[in-house]
C-alpha cells in the first residue's frame, strides 16, 4: 500500500522533474523576433507555452502536498534527499514562472518594436514621397509665354497647396508614430536608444520637409507677383507701341475737318495723360519687387527703364503733333471750331425754343430728361471747347496782328451766344423736374391705390375661425398683415406730401391733386 504509492509519487515527481527541465529549457530561449508576424508568431506560442503550465499546476500543488506530507518528521537519508528534490522543485517551479513572465515582457516589448518598425517605415515612405515631390518640384518650367508664365506660377501654387494639405494630413500619422515612441521609451523598452533615433531621424525629416515646403511656397508666390508684373510690363510696352503709331500718323497734314482732328487729338492727348498712373503703378511694384528680391534688379530695372523712356517719347511725339497740327493751321482750325461751337449752339436753340413738350407721361417725360442729360453733357464738352477758343485767339491775334478785331469779336459773339444758351437749358431742366415731379406724383397715387385695392379683402375679411388653430392662424394673419401696413405708411405719407407740396406751390391742378389725395385717403379709410 504505502510502498506502492511512495513509488507511484516517485514516478511522478520523476515525470514532472523532467517536464520542468524541458520546459525551462523551451522558456530561456533566447530568440528575438525579426518581424512583426515572426513576433505575433512567438508570443502566441509562449501564450500556449503559458496555458500547458497552467495545466501542470494542479500536478505540482498536488506533488508538492503528498511531499510535505511524507516527509514531514522523517530524519532517514532516503526521505532527507526527497525533501532536498522536493525543494529544488519548488524552486524550479517558481523559476519558470519568473522566467515565463521575463520572457512575456521581452516577446511583448518586441512585439511593440516591431510595429512601432512597421509604422515607422511608413512614415518613412511618406516623407520620402514628400522628399520627392520638393526635389521635383525645384526644376523650373520653362514659359511659353508671359501669360503662360502667370498660369503656371498660380498652377504651381495651387498644386503646392494641395501638397501642404496632404503634409498636414500625413503629420497625423507621423505624429502617431513619435508618440508611440515616446510611449515606447517612458516603458523603459530594451531597445529604446534605437527607437529614440529612428523617432528622432522622422521627427527632423518631417520638420526639414515642412521648412523646405515653407520656403518652396514662398518662392512660388514670388514667382507669381514677378510674372504677374512682367506680364504688366509686357501689356503697357504693348499699348505703347500702339498709342506710339497713332500718334506719329501724319494723316493730320490735311486741313479737311482739321477742327474734329484737332477735338480727337485732344481726346488722345487726355488719353495718355489718363494712363500715367499705369507707369507709375508698374515703376511702384518694380521698386517693391526689387526691394525685396535685389536678385531681380539685373533683370526688372532695364524694363522700367525703357517703359520710362518709350512714356517719355510718346508724350514729346504727342506734344509736338499737337502743336504741328494747330501752328500749320492756326487761322483754319480756330475758325472751324469757332463754327463747330456756333452750330452747336443754332442746333440746341431749335431745340429748346420750339420745343415746350415736356411728355405727357412719365414715360415720354423720362426720354426727354435723358435727351436733357445728353445735351447737358455735350454743354461741358463744349464749354471747355470755349475756353480753348480764349488760348487760340491770342496766338492767333500776336500771328496776325492786323486781323486782331475780327478775330476777337468772332470768338466773343461764339462765347456771347454759348453762354446764353445756358440760361434757356437750365429752364428746360427745371421745367422738365417739375413735371416729372407732377407724373410721378399721379403714377404713385395710382400705385397706392392698387395697394390698398389689393390689401381691402384681407383687412375686410369677416371670417373668424371655429377653432383654437384656426383662431390663432387667423390672429397671426392679422399681425403680418399690421406689420405690413405700418411698414408701408412712410410711403403713403411720402406720397401724400409730394401732393401738398405740389398745392402749396400754387400749382394750375391743385384741385386735381388735392382730390387724387382726398380720394386716396378715403380708400385707405375704408
Amino acid at each position: 500500500g504505502e510502498a506502492g504509492e511512495l513509488q507511484r509519487f516517485l514516478g511522478s515527481l520523476d515525470h514532472f522533474q523532467s517536464w520542468l527541465s524541458r520546459t525551462q529549457m523551451t522558456v530561456a530561449s533566447e530568440d528575438i523576433p525579426n518581424s512583426l508576424a515572426e513576433a505575433e508568431k512567438l508570443l502566441n506560442q509562449h501564450q500556449q507555452l503559458r496555458d500547458e503550465i497552467d495545466t501542470y499546476a494542479p500536478e505540482y500543488a498536488k506533488i508538492k502536498e503528498f511531499g510535505d506530507k511524507v516527509t514531514e518528521g522523517e530524519d532517514d537519508p532516503q526521505y532527507m534527499f526527497l525533501r532536498q528534490r522536493l525543494q529544488a522543485l519548488d524552486d524550479g517551479w517558481h523559476e519558470l514562472l519568473q522566467m515565463w513572465e521575463n520572457r512575456q515582457q521581452l516577446l511583448s516589448q518586441s512585439l511593440s518594436l516591431q510595429m512601432f518598425l512597421r509604422d515607422a517605415k511608413q512614415a518613412e515612405v511618406l516623407l520620402s514621397q514628400q522628399d520627392n515631390f520638393l526635389s521635383k518640384e525645384d526644376v523650373p518650367i520653362a514659359p511659353v509665354d508671359k501669360q503662360t508664365s502667370v498660369q503656371a506660377a498660380e498652377n504651381l501654387i495651387k498644386r503646392h497647396e494641395a501638397f501642404i494639405t496632404t503634409m498636414d494630413a500625413n503629420d497625423e500619422k507621423i505624429n502617431a508614430v513619435l508618440q508611440f515612441s515616446n510611449r515606447l521609451i517612458d516603458e523603459n523598452h530594451y531597445d529604446r536608444e534605437k527607437i529614440h533615433k529612428k523617432a528622432e531621424s522622422i521627427s527632423e525629416r518631417r520638420d526639414q520637409n515642412r521648412q523646405r515646403s515653407d520656403e518652396q511656397l514662398e518662392r512660388h508666390k514670388d514667382q507669381h507677383i514677378l510674372q504677374q508684373f512682367l506680364q504688366e510690363c509686357d501689356e503697357l510696352r504693348d499699348w505703347l507701341q500702339d498709342k506710339m503709331a497713332a500718334a506719329q500718323d501724319e494723316t493730320y497734314r490735311d486741313a479737311k475737318n482739321l477742327h474734329s482732328k484737332y477735338v480727337r487729338h485732344k481726346a488722345f492727348e487726355s488719353e495718355i495723360a489718363a494712363n500715367k498712373d499705369r507707369l507709375d503703378r508698374v515703376v511702384e511694384e518694380g521698386e517693391a519687387i526689387m526691394q525685396a528680391k535685389p536678385e531681380t534688379r539685373d533683370q526688372i530695372e532695364p524694363m522700367l527703364a525703357d517703359l520710362s523712356n518709350q512714356w517719355e517719347d510718346l508724350e514729346t511725339t504727342t506734344k509736338e503733333k499737337g502743336e504741328r497740327l494747330f501752328d500749320a493751321n492756326r487761322s483754319v482750325l480756330y475758325q472751324q471750331s469757332c463754327d463747330d461751337v456756333d452750330s452747336w449752339v443754332t442746333n440746341l436753340e431749335s431745340q429748346i425754343v420750339t420745343s415746350d413738350d415736356f411728355g405727357k407721361d412719365l414715360t415720354t417725360v423720362n426720354l426727354h430728361v435723358q435727351k436733357q442729360n445728353q445735351m447737358e453733357n455735350q454743354m461741358k464738352m463744349k464749354e471747355q471747347q470755349v475756353q480753348e477758343l480764349e488760348s487760340q485767339s491770342q496766338h492767333l491775334r500776336s500771328m496776325e496782328p492786323d486781323k486782331e478785331e475780327e478775330i476777337e469779336s468772332r470768338r466773343a459773339l461764339v462765347a456771347e451766344r454759348f453762354a446764353k444758351i445756358q440760361g434757356p437749358l437750365m429752364m428746360r431742366r427745371a421745367n422738365l423736374d417739375k413735371v416729372k415731379r407732377i407724373h410721378q406724383f399721379m403714377r404713385d397715387i395710382e400705385d397706392e391705390k392698387l395697394w390698398i385695392e389689393e390689401m381691402m379683402p384681407r383687412a375686410t375679411n369677416q371670417e373668424y375661425g371655429n377653432s383654437l388653430l384656426s383662431v390663432q392662424l387667423l390672429i397671426k394673419k392679422n399681425h403680418s398683415l399690421q406689420v405690413e401696413i405700418d411698414n408701408h405708411e412712410p410711403r403713403i405719407m411720402s406720397v401724400v406730401q409730394v401732393g401738398q407740396d405740389l398745392i402749396d406751390s400754387g400749382h394750375s391742378h391743385s384741385e386735381e391733386f388735392q382730390s387724387l389725395i382726398n380720394d386716396y385717403c378715403n380708400a385707405g379709410k375704408h
